[in-house]
């Protein structure tokens, strides 16, 4: 249950798209979601192009190139034109 402004409470489940977001999309806590048919071995090819990129030194920065990979690989669908290899 969710409050609103009014403080009372609001039992609507929330709408389809925010839950596919969660589930499938740039929210989700997966990173390969195979039944969408992804591949690991194509997210490691995009792992290894960016970390060879950035070349982090110390655990910053491979938490920093860790995310960018991972939100890399979430946004591929809606990243029109923009090329990995």
């Amino acid at each position: 249950m969710v409050s609103n402004r009014m403080g009372r409470s609001r039992t609507t489940p929330r709408t389809a798209p925010a839950l596919n977001a969660l589930k499938h999309g740039l929210f989700s806590q997966e990173i390969i979601i195979e039944s969408a048919g992804e591949r690991l071995e194509d997210f490691e090819q995009i792992k290894k192009k960016i970390w060879d990129d950035y070349q982090p030194v110390g655990a910053m920065e491979e938490i920093l190139v860790t995310d960018i990979i991972e939100n890399a690989w979430r946004a591929r669908p809606t990243a029109i034109g923009f090329d990995f290899r």
